[in-house]
């Protein structure tokens, strides 16, 4: 079902509705990028939360979509390092859910 392994942090399928907010909160980040390198993982994510919102439409957690490898990388060297597919900053309490 995924291309790497994740956790339960990445959740089920996504409703339409909520999927289309993760969309727009990445493309916001996108917009706010300060550099090149940051702009190119914002552009990731978006690429990422798209095939979220693909998946919802599908019935699928996740659809691998063009541009999404940064951050499908970030995510399966957080799940090597420490077993989340979230960031350290994102983690609530500090534990995967």
């Amino acid at each position: 079902m995924y291309p790497i392994r994740v956790c339960s942090c990445l959740g089920g399928v996504l409703s339409i509705r909520q999927a289309l907010l993760f969309v727009r909160e990445e493309f916001i980040e996108l917009l706010h990028s300060r550099s090149y390198n940051e702009a190119m993982e914002e552009l990731s994510d978006v690429s990422f939360t798209i095939g979220r919102l693909v998946g919802s439409i599908v019935g699928r957690p996740y659809v691998r979509f063009l541009g999404d490898y940064l951050t499908l990388y970030k995510m399966s060297q957080r799940m090597e390092s420490y077993g989340c597919v979230r960031s350290k900053r994102n983690l609530a309490k500090r534990t995967c859910r």
